[in-house]
């Protein structure tokens, strides 16, 4: 039989874009809506051969197992633009507060004695840091600075130490920071003081925006957020990848004839794909920023509606096979 171990640990985390990728058996992602094609099904699109067996006789193109053996393989899409998950917007607003919008950087000093406080009483309870960590950052309203700080007031730096102060240094840049509001869906930045007169005092924050601040923070900061850079970052709470979950999980029922009536999950998932692929466009064919705008809102109110079938949050709105 099978050597039995005792479990020491479980590791929760987040899947990155990358690790989606590598599990995925739909190479270059789904990038058709059709389920099939000439009656067969179609390579690319919601019944792809590779994600599981479709005919009682047929075999998994991926595992060449039959419909028994066969579990069921994950595939993906690529997303033209990043959208937010619903299910981590909280989360994902909590670390926008803590970090400097323009910058990256914690907006406290990591070498603050009070981070040090939270980072020896918070050992092996991540999420207690990250609400400390969000209860000392939540009401400042500028970044505070390092080496570049100490410049600005006259702090001399000793010859030759230049790179003993380059890591002592937080590096924060000292701008003002705006206040992340939350509207519905939509997350909102508005500032009190602004850093400079063209500036605008309040703008819609896009996921592409917060990806790229995510993008930036350091795998050191990350940990002091309450996160374990190997097994979730910041970033990855954005989605830019989304998992297509095998036929087995989501599988059609076969009316009178050959005819099939495909799972609402995915009719859901070719309306994801259907927008997807009218936003690439747009963006490819230089569309005026309102109509990509639309077709981003329309992508995010799609993957909004998947999520909570998935998780079984809300009732479907039509009948489940």
């Amino acid at each position: 039989g099978c050597p039995l171990r005792t479990i020491k640990r479980v590791q929760f985390g987040v899947l990155s874009p990358d690790e989606l990728k590598r599990m995925s058996v739909t190479e270059g992602g789904i990038k058709y809506p059709e389920t099939t094609e000439g009656g067969r099904p179609k390579l690319g699109g919601l019944m792809d051969p590779r994600q599981g067996v479709i005919e009682r006789t047929g075999r998994c193109q991926t595992c060449a197992g039959n419909m028994t053996e066969c579990p069921g393989h994950f595939g993906h899409i690529e997303l033209a633009e990043p959208v937010f998950h619903v299910g981590f917007l909280v989360k994902t607003m909590k670390v926008l507060r803590c970090v400097c919008f323009f910058c990256s950087k914690l907006l406290v000093d990591s070498n603050n004695p009070k981070i040090k406080d939270i980072l020896a009483k918070s050992k092996g309870q991540p999420k207690k840091r990250l609400t400390h960590v969000y209860d000392l950052c939540k009401g400042k309203n500028i970044c505070e600075g390092g080496e570049e700080m100490d410049n600005k007031f006259g702090v001399e730096q000793p010859e030759g130490d230049e790179d003993l102060t380059k890591e002592k240094g937080h590096g924060g840049c000292g701008q003002y920071q705006p206040r992340i509001r939350r509207s519905g869906l939509e997350l909102y930045a508005e500032w009190k003081h602004v850093n400079e007169d063209s500036q605008e005092k309040k703008i819609l924050l896009s996921p592409e925006r917060v990806h790229e601040i995510f993008k930036r923070i350091s795998d050191e900061e990350c940990f002091v957020l309450g996160m374990e850079p190997r097994y979730a970052r910041p970033e990855w709470m954005i989605v830019t990848v989304l998992p297509v979950p095998p036929l087995s999980v989501r599988p059609a029922v076969v009316m009178q004839g050959s005819a099939r009536n495909q799972d609402d999950l995915t009719h859901k998932l070719a309306d994801i794909v259907k927008i997807n692929n009218q936003l690439r466009r747009n963006e490819q064919n230089g569309a005026a920023a309102h109509v990509i705008a639309e077709k981003l809102l329309n992508l995010q109110e799609l993957l909004n509606v998947v999520c909570r079938t998935v998780s079984h949050i809300h009732p479907i709105e039509s009948q489940k096979s």
